[in-house]
């Protein structure tokens, strides 16, 4: 190595020598590292870099100290009242209390504190329940039992006195009311505790009991409500008679043949300061009702919206009244008192009397009046054929549910429909459909309900069902709610309770231009009559009629 340094250390002197410049781009061979230089002053500062990636987010750093309390705000409305809670049960009886002391003298009459032989025996304090009676008073332990007699009890503010039993009204009439007059309710003044009454016209109103004495307009008065009332003339009746309220507010010994029939007092005595015993009782009846003297003539009439039978008048006496048994026209069913239960809502009347009959006269006999109800089933649960079946297709405007919409021909089977309880016997049942429509055809939707309907426990089974038509034609307005319901001739006659009634719904053709838009069957029911809450019996017999 160091020869070649050398050669060439040499022909660069002889380069030189000879004027040579020397060798351009040729390097040598790179000599030994120099020594480190001085450090140079610092240089400009260079351009911002670009802004680097975001770092992740550190720990969650420990909570502050917690703020002062703010200033509490304004309370807010008060919320409505809740519904009141059920009522507990009521609590065990407490034990008995120990017996208290001796009570402190009562005073009865008109003695005062004044007598002597009173102020010895008060101050002596008597331990001995007794009564002391100085020459006008009457002294009473209040733990004695003491008999009181002569003694008046008589003021508005006691509830009873001696022979009746009254309370405190007011007379609203705008006219004097005269002792002894018929009172009607006009209203209550819990300020004063007092009854507003007027006097009762049993055209429209009955009595609730009878002025005590003359009552001026707008002032107080005793009104008696029962008992014996006394000191007004009742000279013109007879001891013993029945006493009426009038039109009037007045008394009379005629029973009314309109309005009520209100018996509210007995004649005691008759004279010009007579007496009257005073029963304030509502009427059981209207005077239109039928009464019996020694021979009435009774019409029977019997009718509901499809039934109407007259009877031929037939008369009865009063020694046939007595022993019905005895008196059975040929035409004509006569109800002794074996066959009338004693609930009016579920009357059980003899056998011999047909579902029809039966229902008619806990109509004309009750004073509950028939009401309808339904029975529901609706076509969304209904079971379906194999084919032509009805399809569920999004309804309403929403779309949100689905229902059934049926093309001419499709057809499905609702849930069967059991009769209840609450049926009165005899009474109808209208089957209807509830349905819509998607769109503004007015076209007309005809359904066909073929009904077949068997009774629980009947000797036969179901039999071939039954036809019933319904059609209707829909206005120009989209998902309007339409129900289609037979006719009162093609009603059902329900007969008695767990009956089952099976219907097939069928969409067929109106016999023209069916309705194009899509139609919905949304529910088969039956309108039925009611009138009693329930049967005597479960399961027949239902009403009791063998018992």
């Amino acid at each position: 190595m160091s020869e070649l340094v050398e050669l060439v250390g040499a022909v660069i002197a002889r380069r030189i020598e000879d004027g040579l410049k020397p060798l351009a781009n040729v390097t040598g061979i790179a000599g030994p590292q120099g020594e480190k230089g001085d450090k140079g002053e610092k240089g400009d500062r260079g351009e911002k870099g670009e802004k680097g990636e975001k770092g992740d987010k550190g720990d969650r750093g420990a909570p502050g100290e917690q703020g002062i309390q703010g200033v509490q705000g304004d309370p807010g409305p008060q919320g409505k009242q809740g519904i009141q809670g059920i009522q507990g049960k009521q609590g065990k009886q407490g034990k008995k209390g120990e017996k208290g002391d001796s009570g402190k003298i009562m005073i009865l009459g008109g003695g005062t504190s004044s007598d002597s032989a009173l102020a010895d025996h008060i101050a002596a304090d008597d331990p001995h329940p007794g009564v002391y009676e100085p020459l006008d008073a009457t002294l009473v332990r209040e733990d004695a039992t003491q008999s009181l007699t002569n003694k008046t009890l008589d003021d508005y503010t006691n509830r009873i006195h001696a022979d009746a039993l009254h309370r405190h009204v007011k007379n609203s009439s705008g006219a004097l009311i005269p002792a002894g007059t018929a009172l009607a309710f006009d209203g209550y003044n819990s300020g004063e505790d007092a009854i507003e009454v007027t006097p009762c016209d049993q055209a429209v109103a009955v009595a609730i009991g009878i002025a005590e004495e003359n009552i001026a307009v707008g002032e107080f008065g005793l009104m008696t409500v029962a008992g014996i009332l006394e000191g007004f003339d009742t000279s013109s009746y007879t001891a013993g008679q029945i006493l009426y309220v009038n039109g009037s507010g007045a008394l009379t010994a005629d029973e009314p043949v309109t309005g009520f029939s209100q018996p509210i007092a007995f004649v005691l005595s008759a004279k010009n300061n007579g007496a009257i015993q005073v029963l304030a009782a509502y009427p059981k009846q209207s005077a239109a009702d039928v009464r019996y003297d020694a021979t009435t003539t009774v019409a029977a009439h019997i009718e509901d919206t499809s039934v109407h039978f007259t009877q031929a008048a037939i008369s009865i006496t009063e020694s046939q009244i007595s022993d019905l048994g005895t008196y059975e026209p040929a035409d004509a069913t006569i109800l002794k008192d074996a066959d009338i239960g004693d609930d009016p809502e579920s009357l059980v009347l003899h056998s011999q009397l047909g579902s029809s009959a039966y229902a008619d006269l806990i109509q004309a006999q009750s004073q509950t009046p028939v009401l309808w109800k339904d029975l529901i089933s609706p076509i969304s649960t209904a079971g379906l054929p194999a084919q032509n079946a009805p399809t569920a297709t999004a309804f309403g405007p929403s779309g949100l549910r689905r229902e059934m919409a049926f093309s001419v021909g499709d057809y499905c089977f609702p849930q069967p429909f059991h009769v209840n309880h609450d049926i009165l016997p005899g009474a109808k049942a209208l089957v209807h459909v509830h349905w819509s429509t998607d769109g503004t055809n007015t076209a007309s939707v005809r359904w066909e309900l073929q009904i077949s309907r068997c009774l629980r426990d009947a000797a036969t089974g179901f039999p071939a069902p039954t036809s019933y038509y319904v059609e209707d034609a829909p206005t120009a307005v989209a998902w309007r709610h339409i129900v289609s319901e037979v006719d009162i001739a093609d009603a059902l006659e329900l007969v008695e309770p767990d009956e089952l009634i099976l219907v097939t719904l069928r969409r067929v053709t109106n016999g023209g231009t069916d309705n194009t838009d899509a139609v919905f069957g949304l529910t088969v029911d039956f309108h039925y009559q009611s009138q009693i809450h329930g049967t005597l019996n479960k399961a027949s017999d239902f009403y009791g009629h063998s018992a």
